[in-house]
Parts: structure tokens; C-alpha cells; sequence
């Protein structure tokens, strides 16, 4: 093969896999940036002396001993995120975790106010439990039977909604609140009426259907390559 048309062909090649590369990007697993929960009784499990990395808080939800509440939340960090045309959230549900004689709970995800983003988890606020609960709903899931979701994960769609709130967080952080509506008002002396009890050590994800964006280095080849198309067919239209 004459040179000339090696190199094109090369470059061709190098430009496909590279446009392949970005486009197989879909979809795309997002680990949480933090994670916990706040209870109605002004406590969070992200503040110290925990000493544990953000990513790796339990995230229970529900009653607790005493009648105490917890809502859970979730902040996802989208820099490296554009074009989400879906997403759903992905929670490691180690088994349903009541000791309630309800058959199912029905779990309700919301949106999170700006102004308590960044502060999840670092600081106690009176104000994050109200707003965990409160809001834009997001997505919501009845949750059946005691062990039918042992050790597995429970996988859910997000609405319009929350669709629209991730593509104007692009760029930044994207935060989900959760709570259960179906918990019985009568408190609670043993633990507990709720879900994701034993969720320490797994991150959150947020599964998104969308594009990153390429890296820098990808960028250079993506141009090294494109460069090489020109130079090809510069040289083929020379006399």
C-alpha cells in the first residue's frame, strides 16, 4: 500500500475509535460525592468524630429507636458530565431492615435546595431534615416484603424533574433527598421501621444516560488524528 494511503488510512482509524470511544460513553456510573442522613432530632451521621470518608456513610432511612427519623440524602459531582438524556439512582439495599409488621414502605426522593448542598453531612442544620422530605419529587418506590431484596440493589428511574435538575447542575454538584411517607406514627423502642440499615461502605450511584467529557489527552489525540485527515488529503490534492 503506498504511503500516502497508510497514513490516511491510519488516521481514519486512529479518528473512529476515538469518536467511537466518546460516543460508547453511555451510560455512565457516578459514585457519590457524599452521602448520610439527618434525623428530626437535629443529628447527622457525617459530622466527627465518624472519621470516615464521606462516600462510605450509611444512608438508613426511616424510624429509628424512640420514634427517631432519619432522611437520607445523596450529592453526586457532574463536572465531568454532559448531555444526560436519563438517569436513575443505584442504592445497595442489604435487606429490608424493619422489624415493622408493614408489608411495604413507600420511599420518596426529592430535590435538595441549593443553600444546604454543600454543607451535607459537615454541619448540623435544624433546617436539612424539613428539606430532605419536602420539595420537588424526584422519583418514588413502594418497597415489598421483608427479603425479597436482601443483599441486592435497588435500582430507580428519576422523573422529568430531577432530569432537568441534573442537566443545570452540569458541572457542579447534584443532590438527592429521600424519605419515607408511609412510617407509622406510633414511636418506635427497637430499631427499626425503614430501609438500607447496613448501607456503610457503598457508595451510591447515580447511572446516567449521557456523554463525559473527553479528557484533555483525548482531546490532543482526537486532534492528532483530525490533523492527520488534512494533512492526507492536502497532499492527495497537490498536482
Amino acid at each position: 500500500m503506498p504511503r500516502r494511503k497508510l497514513t490516511l488510512a491510519l488516521s481514519t482509524l486512529a479518528l473512529l475509535l476515538l469518536l467511537s470511544a466518546v460516543a460508547q460513553a453511555d451510560p455512565l456510573v457516578i459514585n457519590s460525592y457524599k452521602q448520610g442522613w439527618y434525623t428530626n432530632t437535629n443529628t447527622n451521621n457525617g459530622v466527627a468524630p465518624l472519621n470516615i470518608p464521606a462516600a462510605a456513610n450509611g444512608y438508613f432511612v426511616g424510624a429509628g429507636n424512640g420514634g427517631e427519623v432519619s432522611r437520607n440524602y445523596f450529592v453526586f459531582d457532574l463536572t465531568s458530565v454532559t448531555g444526560v438524556t436519563s438517569a436513575q439512582l443505584r442504592l445497595y439495599l442489604p435487606g429490608y431492615n424493619s422489624s415493622d409488621s408493614d408489608p411495604s414502605e413507600t420511599y420518596v426522593l426529592y430535590d435538595v435546595q441549593n443553600q444546604f448542598i454543600s454543607g451535607l453531612g459537615s454541619v448540623e442544620n435544624a433546617l436539612v431534615y424539613g428539606d430532605l422530605g419536602s420539595g420537588t419529587v424526584y422519583a418514588g418506590i413502594t418497597v415489598l416484603t421483608p427479603n425479597s431484596y436482601a443483599d441486592s440493589f435497588l435500582t430507580i428511574d428519576l422523573n422529568a424533574d430531577a432530569l432537568a435538575a441534573i442537566q443545570s447542575s452540569s458541572g457542579g454538584l447534584f443532590a438527592i433527598g429521600g424519605a419515607i411517607t408511609t412510617l407509622r406514627n406510633t414511636p418506635k423502642q427497637f430499631c427499626c421501621e425503614g430501609l438500607f440499615l447496613n448501607s456503610m461502605g457503598h457508595p451510591a450511584q447515580l447511572l446516567v444516560n449521557g456523554q463525559a467529557i473527553p479528557e484533555p489527552a483525548t482531546m490532543l489525540l482526537l486532534a492528532t488524528g483530525m490533523g492527520g485527515l488534512l494533512a492526507a488529503k492536502s497532499r492527495r490534492a497537490k498536482p
